[in-house]
């Protein structure tokens, strides 16, 4: 299964980008020292692998902290020897807030509107929850937060939703797995990695040049791109 490898690295805030070959990379630690070494005085490097047009990977290394690593889907680390090394052992990503699903936006402007969304589905998910002590048989935590799911979903279908015409219905995405919050202080938080990540039609490149564009390297990124021996 072929790969495309990206660092990017910031030096005193200044943005480099550069592919990187993980051909002899054989676990996660190897991928990091490469990245490291790609640029040892970095105070922030990113490492972006997208293979097939369908999965994404990215690790990120601060310097003197430990390594995080987020992928789209758990099934890269089967499929490729380079997604085993860089997926291997990671859990996969909890949203108890959202169910098991993650909602599929139309336009990706809409990410940040689902990103407030999401902060008031937790809100009010705490809310159910200072309700058990007047009403214990009331549905708590997950199960309310289904419970709620479930009556607007009802209230949709009777006011004559379809999710498949709003395109608010849940994405046929994969398992992501991994920290998805690592990208959090340049711009992009755990639930629009998520969100654009489960985008209908969203390429794994078209994802990194959003996140890159929130971080200030996406002109860097988009050069290297353009360039790019794939």
């Amino acid at each position: 299964m072929s790969y495309y490898a990206a660092a990017l690295t910031r030096t005193d805030g200044d943005w480099t980008a550069a592919e990187l070959d993980l051909d002899d990379v054989e676990d996660v630690d190897e991928a990091a020292e490469a990245l490291r070494e790609s640029a040892p005085d970095a105070d922030t490097a990113l490492l972006f692998v997208e293979s097939e047009d369908e999965f994404l990977a990215v690790l990120r290394l601060d310097q003197d902290d430990d390594f995080r690593v987020f992928g789209s889907d758990a099934a890269f680390a089967s499929l490729s020897r380079v997604g085993a090394a860089l997926l291997a052992d990671l859990e996969p990503v909890r949203t108890p807030a959202r169910g098991s699903g993650i909602e599929a936006v139309e336009d990706v402007d809409e990410i940040d509107e689902l990103d407030q969304e999401l902060d008031d589905e937790e809100a009010e998910d705490e809310d159910l929850d200072d309700l058990d002590e007047a009403d214990p048989d009331r549905p708590t935590g997950p199960a309310a937060a289904a419970a709620v799911a479930e009556r607007d979903s009802g209230d949709s279908d009777e006011d004559g939703g379809d999710d498949s015409e709003s395109g608010r219905g849940t994405a046929s995405a994969g398992e992501p797995v991994g920290d998805p919050g690592l990208l959090s202080d340049l711009g992009t938080s755990a639930s629009q990695l998520l969100a654009l990540v489960a985008h209908e039609g969203m390429l794994p490149s078209d994802v990194i040049a959003d996140v890159c564009e929130r971080a200030g390297c996406g002109s860097e990124y988009e050069d290297l791109r353009d360039n790019a021996t794939l």
